[in-house]
């Protein structure tokens, strides 16, 4: 066994952000060139690009105005009443900078105030039968925040506060409050009237947690991760010091997101290479119908003391591993000697976990685990946006489109992805590389696709007919979502620089109990700082706590071997 070779954490941060923020076509998850700028395509490329998926530079005979949801959004605002919500998270443990005097539950809500009126989704009410939205008032004052306030007893409250925010239900009919929430913990004396420290005191201020939640209806993953960055952005020591932020002088947003669908109006030749792709995948499916191992996730008693599927109370449960530097440094390293990407690593390891945590149960089944598996992970659309410039070479930190709060997500899967004892797992993580890259058009194919079959609306009616959500449900074995980086300081001090709030505890996350939920397990991955955090969830009345203990054990075994071994690794060595 070799060691892969240690580097600096610092010389990897461009690798790093490339890998766990994917939004431009070249390369939606493969390795950055290290401390090298973005690619920029030449003219002819974009125009391909766009043409992928039949994006015109001005709306097109737009579907819906500008201040409703798109195609996808409007099936996640009416999911099944009794099912679970679509919920994207942010979760934050704040440390607070030294000039900081005070500090309140009141202070934090009249910041979520001054971010939410800067984005127009989060400073609106959400209709359920029309999908307008429509702006709370004129000015910050205005804006009505859906927040809770727990106090912190011990190191188990975060997570069991997550948990909760995980499956939360929005009383989606409710014009009162918005379809996002904050959750905070901290000491007792942070409601009401705060902390307040004499102006030359020594004193330190608090830690405190902070999860921001949004149902998906809104936007997706990376949009949570926007709100919480723009945040961030607001918490400096003015902020908790002033007398007042003054929020009746600010204005809310009038600054719509773009609905991608309005700029897309494809014709039906535009659509054969997509319809082709598809009845390729069922003719694949007819003729060898997938071994899942959903099969034995179905009737677990364990938890809910439910006999089947249909009556089993459905929560989702969550675990929490996070990386330091020096291992995303040392695992960025073996990526580029394997030449992979940090994605098909955690995917891999994901698969591999899934075959050890369940196998006692397949045995117990009398049967053998499937020579194949699945997974699918998220991608962005967000370089197809009229104010990106990710196509051209820019940061994708900082470009616009990255800020912009709605839902421009996709995915790529394989669904007979040949996976068994004998797999070597640097080659597979390879060829899920290869893959990423491959399918990145087809999923912008599938896009225009169903901006197509829309306009078709008795085409439609007639496909969401034939939907049967309950065969989606866990039909991949993991699902990764890649909801963004931040180059921001990751603090391990009681206080924060003079002026500026760090972190020193994150995680970004989604429920996995949902009606229509892909995976048996969903790893949401976000990086700060170098540091690489992953949220793992699972539906209760499928996976029992024994199981989801053995696959965390299982994943961080298997992550911490490829960041040791550059050398071959297979599957039945672990």
């Amino acid at each position: 066994m070799s060691a892969a070779v240690t580097n600096n954490p610092a010389d990897n941060k461009e690798e790093l952000k490339a890998e766990n923020n994917p939004g431009s076509e070249q390369q939606p998850d493969t390795p950055a060139n290290k401390t090298k700028k973005p690619k920029k395509l030449n003219k002819r490329k974009i125009k391909w690009i766009k043409a992928t998926a039949g994006v015109r530079s001005k709306p097109s005979k737009p579907i819906f105005p500008d201040n409703t949801l798109s195609i996808v959004e409007r099936f996640f605002h009416h999911s099944p009443p009794n099912s679970s919500q679509i919920v994207m998270a942010v979760a934050t443990r704040v440390v607070m900078p030294r000039l900081a005097r005070h500090l309140s539950v009141k202070r934090l809500i009249e910041i979520a105030k001054l971010t939410s009126a800067e984005m127009y989704r989060t400073s609106c009410i959400l209709d359920y039968e029309t999908h307008t939205l429509s702006p709370m008032g004129s000015t910050a004052a205005d804006i009505r925040v859906n927040y809770n306030f727990t106090v912190f007893e011990n190191d188990a409250s975060p997570m069991q506060v997550a948990q909760k925010v995980l499956n939360h239900k929005f009383d989606m009919k409710d014009t009162s409050l918005p379809c996002w929430k904050i959750d905070i913990i901290g000491p007792k004396e942070m409601d009401g009237d705060g902390f307040t420290l004499d102006k030359d005191s020594n004193e330190l201020l608090p830690k405190f947690y902070m999860f921001f939640s949004f149902h998906h209806c809104l936007g997706d993953g990376l949009s949570a991760f926007s709100y919480a960055r723009l945040y961030f952005s607001k918490m400096d020591a003015y902020s908790f010091n002033a007398e007042s932020l003054h929020l009746d002088k600010v204005p809310l947003s009038s600054a719509l997101p773009p609905l991608l669908d309005n700029y897309i109006n494809p014709n039906f030749f535009g659509v054969v290479p997509a319809i082709i792709e598809l009845l390729g995948q069922q003719i694949r499916k007819a003729k060898q119908k997938p071994y899942r191992l959903k099969q034995f996730a179905i009737e677990n008693t364990a938890n809910t003391g439910s006999e089947s599927e249909s009556n089993a109370v459905h929560q989702t449960g969550i675990r929490h591993v996070i990386f330091d530097e020096q291992f995303s440094a040392d695992m960025l390293q073996n990526t580029r000697h394997h030449k992979t990407t940090l994605s098909g690593v955690i995917i891999v390891a994901a698969l591999a976990a899934v075959r050890i945590s369940f196998t006692p149960r397949v045995e117990k089944a009398g049967k053998s685990l499937p020579k194949y598996t699945s997974w699918v992970c998220t991608s962005s659309m967000r370089h197809l946006l009229p104010n990106s410039k990710l196509l051209e070479g820019a940061d994708k930190e900082s470009d616009p489109s990255i800020m912009e709060f709605g839902g421009y997500g996709g995915s790529i899967s394989d669904e007979q992805f040949k996976f068994s004892e004998k797999s070597e797992l640097w080659s597979r993580s390879k060829a899920v590389r290869n893959q990423i890259t491959g399918q990145f058009f087809k999923s912008m194919r599938r896009l225009k696709l169903t901006n197509y079959t829309y306009r078709k609306q008795a085409l439609w009616k007639k496909l969401q007919k034939q939907l049967d959500l309950q065969e989606i449900t866990r039909s991949y074995s993991v699902e990764v979502a890649n909801m963004g980086s931040w180059e921001y300081p990751i603090s391990k001090r009681a206080t924060g620089p003079d002026d500026t709030v760090t972190m020193d505890w994150f995680f970004g996350s989604q429920n996995n109990s949902f009606l229509g939920a892909r995976a048996l397990f969903s790893l949401a991955v976000i990086s700060i700082g170098n540091t690489l955090s992953i949220l793992i969830s699972y539906d209760m009345a499928s996976i029992t706590e024994v199981e989801a203990d053995a696959f965390v054990k299982a994943f961080e075994q298997t992550m911490q071997k490829m960041r040791t071994c550059s050398d071959p690794i297979l599957l039945q060595s672990l």
